[in-house]
């Protein structure tokens, strides 16, 4: 006898699947590993239980993760259809779906399934786990919770959302159900080498170079707790490098020694500054990217701001030295 409690948020998500035929799936901008990972698996899941089904993004699948398997099909807002039911994967908030927030608005049924604690709840059925290191682990549970295949396909796109947001299981949002989880996809054929090759160990020479000129231009303050690097277009123009690029640049600057805090601000367009935040140990960067209308996790946060790139630097500066 299964004596599992039941979770409400993923069985109204999972009736809602059963009972529709026709569904979107839409990923954040600058999608990352566990989006991208997360909707490949869901999208996977879905044609197996003959549903019509296409995946969404406001944005380039970043090359590293163009092996899982679906990934190649993802299409941009302009070239998707309206559908019936619209599922929202890995998106805090109703802006991080860019362009295909018009499609999410026009279905009939709408879901939304993720893990950050910013989560505004936007959908009519909410599956918000924050405590799960990924939307991965989320998804995970859906799909058991469906009458669908589980092979090793959407095991290795959901242990990739895995690996990629913990950090190789290195992170501090890495729970002893995580590891369970992972464990249980490696059970189901999920290909850990192969995900290691292809995001970990097979890297363009233009992210190489984007990474070295990172770390010669960051700037270490506070007495070296915070780090902070900025980026301009012609940065990005000097080695022919594309924003997926900048992926690891972050992390290298948080793991110097004695930073607690590291920030990369690149220029998106004239005038617009994508920000990524961490932490190492205890600072909170969320609830700084939250004042300027961004969000995510404790340690590790971003938002998008616009002005000059100098004044805005040492806006964001001064309020992260006010979170050590």
């Amino acid at each position: 006898m299964n004596n599992t409690p039941v979770n409400q948020p993923l069985a109204s998500i999972a009736r809602l699947i059963e009972e529709n035929n026709d569904f979107t799936l839409i990923m954040h901008v600058s999608p990352d590993g566990d989006a991208i990972g997360s909707a490949c698996a869901l999208r996977l899941a879905l044609m197996a239980m003959g549903k019509r089904v296409q995946a969404v993004c406001d944005g380039d699948v970043p090359r590293i993760y163009r092996f899982l398997e679906g990934a190649e099909d993802i299409i941009k807002p302009n070239d998707a259809r309206i559908t019936s039911a619209a599922i929202a994967v890995d998106c805090a908030d109703e802006g991080r779906m860019g362009a295909a927030d018009e499609i999410f608005a026009q279905a009939k049924h709408t879901a939304n399934i993720d893990h950050h604690v910013t989560n505004t709840m936007f959908a009519q059925h909410n599956a918000v786990e924050a405590h799960a290191a990924a939307a991965a682990e989320v998804v995970k549970r859906l799909i058991e919770q469906l009458d669908a295949d589980f092979g090793a396909n959407i095991a290795t796109c959901l242990f990739c959302g895995l690996v990629t947001d913990t950090g190789n299981f290195a992170y501090s949002n890495t729970t002893p159900d995580t590891l369970f989880a992972a464990g249980e996809l490696l059970q189901r054929g999920a290909d850990n080498a192969l995900i290691n090759r292809a995001v970990y160990r097979s890297a363009p020479v233009s992210k190489r170079r984007m990474l070295g000129l990172g770390l010669i231009k960051a700037e270490y303050l506070h007495g070296g707790k915070v780090a902070v690097c900025k980026l301009t277009r012609a940065d990005f123009d000097r080695f022919n490098a594309r924003d997926e690029d900048c992926e690891g640049i972050i992390d290298n600057l948080r793991d110097v020694e004695n930073v607690e805090i590291a920030m990369l601000m690149r220029e998106k367009e004239p005038n617009v500054y994508k920000v990524s935040m961490r932490a190492k140990e205890y600072a909170n960067v969320c609830a700084v990217a939250e004042r300027y209308g961004g969000g995510g996790h404790r340690l590790a946060a971003g938002c998008t701001v616009r002005g000059e790139l100098d004044a805005l630097a040492a806006e964001l500066t001064e309020a992260l030295i006010q979170a050590l």
